[in-house]
């Protein structure tokens, strides 16, 4: 539809910018630009890790297909990697398995708990604040996504590993 074709005619025109040199190709050092440009926070690490699962061509670089591509990887996983995805899935579905009969998703104080327990040094106030701003559908309350979101944003883009 109308929606998808201007997606990609955005899409496009991000590539074309952050193809420095007009290969048509992007390099890690384009890429991890562009993934920040595009509010991905991304560790050298997690954009090493996308470029290998989607680079299908062995080139070292990533085609404007195959950005396409990481842009659905980058969706699932927040810029993190696979492994620390995983492991916060893990903690995630640990918490929601003692919450009380019903609840599925969990509040701020739960998900700054979980985010404590990471080594993150954000204060309640600050993950509430961003909780507040990322809350899809405003029931505050954190499905999975939107928790991956809030680590993300309240563990800061200094991190190299969850761990």
């Amino acid at each position: 539809g109308k929606f998808r074709d201007y997606d990609v005619q955005l899409l496009q025109q991000e590539f074309t910018v952050a193809d420095l040199d007009g290969s048509g190709q992007l390099d890690f050092q384009e890429l991890h630009a562009l993934l920040h440009r595009l509010g991905y926070a991304p560790t050298s690490q997690s954009t090493l890790e996308a470029m290998q699962i989607l680079d299908r061509d062995g080139s070292g670089t990533v085609d404007i297909a195959e950005f396409e591509r990481l842009r659905e990887h980058l969706r699932k996983t927040e810029g993190m990697t696979a492994e620390d995805a995983r492991m916060l899935r893990e903690l995630y579905d640990k918490t929601i398995a003692r919450l009380p009969s019903g609840r599925r998703e969990l509040v701020p104080d739960e998900a700054w708990r979980i985010i404590v327990y990471l080594g993150y040094s954000a204060t309640l106030s600050e993950i509430r604040q961003i909780a507040a701003e990322i809350d899809q559908d405003s029931n505050g309350e954190f499905s999975f996504q939107e928790l991956l979101k809030l680590v993300r944003r309240g563990g800061g883009a200094g991190r190299e590993k969850l761990r």
